[in-house]
């Protein structure tokens, strides 16, 4: 479960709470960060933004429900145990035009996690690695001006691990409606879709099944979304979205997606 609450504090600056709660098989994490990020104009059509994130982290393990060949080993606890840290994230992007470039670091204090018995005779600890992200986007208009395409590559890496790629493609119908199909290498694919359903509510929703063999374990992950736009002080007769707004918030639906996906 996650809760994502993202507002501007004015033309430059906005901040972002965002709460979650993960479990993955038996490894829980319950986290909440606030995020404040500031938007710069360098000049005409040019843009940078960077936004650092900072709160806590709390992992468990359920060693209750393990099912081991060996009981008696000594990385297995007889209860479930947890263990809370700060936590971070820092990320910049540049904008042009219709491209977009972003790099993000997460996990960045790769805190350790210590977990022990209660008689304090066996005991296990592994440390939090740190995430890199580098991400590419560009926003492409069909002739008829109702189809946008949003193409989005993202190469993902955490310390000792192979560099994974991801590729998107995200399309907007009218700035009501949009859809999208993700690739991720060596891992999955994904489809989601989305929309405006009434006013100021969005709703969304993602499927995601691995092709790797781990794929006949299970039946896949399933993703919902609802977003909920809180009313401004406004007359009556700006009840109607603006184009700006719509894809103001089609981009924040498209970051949900991405910050509920880099839980896992």
């Amino acid at each position: 479960q996650a809760l994502i609450l993202d507002g501007p504090v004015n033309k430059k600056m906005r901040l972002v709470l965002f709460f979650y709660n993960n479990l993955n098989n038996i490894i829980g994490k319950l986290a909440g960060l606030a995020t404040y990020s500031y938007h710069l104009p360098l000049a005409k059509d040019h843009n940078l933004s960077m936004g650092l994130s900072l709160g806590f982290s709390r992992t468990k393990i359920y060693f209750d429900r393990l099912e081991a060949e060996d009981p008696f080993d000594q990385v297995i606890l007889n209860n479930f145990d947890n263990s809370t840290g700060l936590d971070g994230n820092f990320g910049i992007s540049y904008t042009y035009k219709a491209l977009r470039i972003g790099a993000s670091a997460l996990q960045l204090f790769q805190n350790q996690v210590d977990f022990s018995n209660d008689a304090g005779d066996r005991s296990i600890s592994y440390k939090l690695l740190r995430h890199y992200i580098i991400s590419a986007q560009y926003s492409y208009l069909l002739k008829n001006g109702n189809v946008r395409l949003d193409p989005i590559v993202l190469l993902k890496s955490a310390q000792g691990l192979p560099v994974q790629l991801d590729v998107n493609l995200m399309a907007t119908y009218r700035k009501n409606y949009w859809a999208g199909v993700t690739y991720k290498m060596n891992s999955g694919v994904g489809f989601s879709l989305g929309g405006f359903i009434y006013d100021r509510i969005t709703a969304g929703y993602s499927y995601e099944f691995a092709t790797t063999e781990y794929g006949s374990y299970n039946n896949g992950s399933h993703e919902v979304i609802l977003g909920f736009t809180f009313s401004r002080a406004s007359s009556p007769s700006s009840a109607a979205r603006s184009s700006s707004d719509y894809s103001e918030l089609a981009r924040q639906n498209q970051e949900q997606y991405e910050l509920i996906d880099q839980i896992g």
